[in-house]
């Protein structure tokens, strides 16, 4: 604080409260008022001649932009303040910056170097006693583990995360018991599974959180969809699409109904209504496109399970050219190292196939 005027400190004060603030909200849907505030109060610290602080503001802001998937806002100033904390050595700066970084190569997606960024900010913040960090990060290398169908270290990651936390209601546990539901159920704990994924709802109840339902009500439809009760699933995904209607930002909005189509489809075509599956499926398209998602791996998905319906309905020719559209995908998600879990996957595919 030596570079701020002491008759500012008061002022200091007021601005560390609104910092405390913003990073302490626990709703995940009011992005675009967060990053007014954060943009408003890293000016009011460049006022004060705290540029440590401001570059802390800048994290906040990086977090928000990815949420909002302005990737070109995050990376930059990403890039500037891994710059600035390195230079000053801020290594609690520069584990933030680097948490975000790791979480942007999520949503790139490019998961081969987001685990290696997660796992140097685990080692820092570790060492920092960060442990709101080291959670952060965790949930986030357990899904990447998840992906690749590693289910034996996601859920133990996630279960030992779970242990360290004594309060379940904010995002980052609600994360891991989404995580946790998700690995017992591909492990084959069908009753822990469903227990982990109802407190996963139940908690992003109490918190109010509309996205975070939704999502937890889909994970958990998709593990009935798996056990082929699909009345059950149905009922899974109607209840996490009324959500829809509570989530005050479009992009988090777009992004959860995607989410919910997606894995609706997969139920629809399991059941074998195959144009009712298109439908679906035509729609999951339209948002892939419309939120720009960038997932080779998703849009191979889509078009295989399209290739599916098409074929069952006798149209070669469509089914034909889903099929090539699918491969040229596939490659690209190859070259980018993307995968996915068998449960996850769009389109099915045998969880029990050791081939897989």
């Amino acid at each position: 604080y030596k570079t701020v005027p002491s008759l500012a400190m008061e002022n200091l004060l007021v601005c560390h409260k609104k910092l405390s603030n913003l990073f302490e909200q626990t709703k995940v849907d009011n992005y675009q008022e967060r990053l007014l505030e954060s943009q408003k109060l890293k000016k009011e610290f460049l006022a004060l001649g705290n540029t440590l602080e401001a570059s802390k503001v800048d994290t906040l802001i990086s977090k928000i932009s990815i949420q909002l998937r302005d990737f070109k806002t995050a990376t930059l100033l990403i890039e500037q303040g891994t710059k600035f904390a390195e230079k000053n050595n801020y290594i609690f700066l520069q584990t933030h910056f680097l948490l975000w970084q790791a979480k942007q190569l999520c949503q790139a997606p490019d998961f081969f170097e987001a685990k290696k960024v997660l796992l140097q900010v685990i080692d820092l913040a570790t060492k920092l006693n960060l442990n709101k960090v080291v959670n952060s990060a965790g949930t986030s290398l357990a899904m990447i583990y998840y992906r690749d169908n590693n289910n034996e270290e996601a859920f133990y990651l996630t279960k030992k995360l779970l242990t360290n936390l004594t309060n379940y209601e904010n995002e980052q546990a609600i994360s891991f018991l989404q995580v946790a539901g998700l690995t017992s159920f591909n492990l084959g704990y069908y009753q822990i599974a469903n227990y982990y994924l109802k407190e996963a709802i139940k908690n992003s109840q109490q918190i109010n959180s509309p996205p975070l339902i939704a999502r937890s009500y889909a994970f958990l439809g998709l593990t009935f969809s798996e056990q082929k009760k699909f009345a059950e699933a149905e009922n899974n995904y109607f209840l996490a699409q009324q959500q829809l209607n509570y989530i005050k930002n479009n992009v988090v909005q777009k992004e959860v109904l995607s989410i919910i189509i997606g894995y609706k489809a997969k139920n629809t075509l399991l059941k074998q209504d195959y144009q009712q599956a298109l439908t679906l499926y035509e729609q999951k398209l339209s948002l892939i496109k419309e939120i720009n998602l960038g997932s080779n791996l998703e849009l191979t998905q889509v078009n295989e399970a399209m290739a599916i319906a098409y074929l069952a309905l006798g149209e070669k020719t469509k089914a034909q050219e889903h099929n090539t559209i699918a491969k040229h995908h596939k490659t690209l998600a190859t070259s980018k190292n993307e995968t996915t879990n068998c449960l996850l996957s769009l389109v099915p595919i045998n969880c029990n196939d050791k081939n897989y």
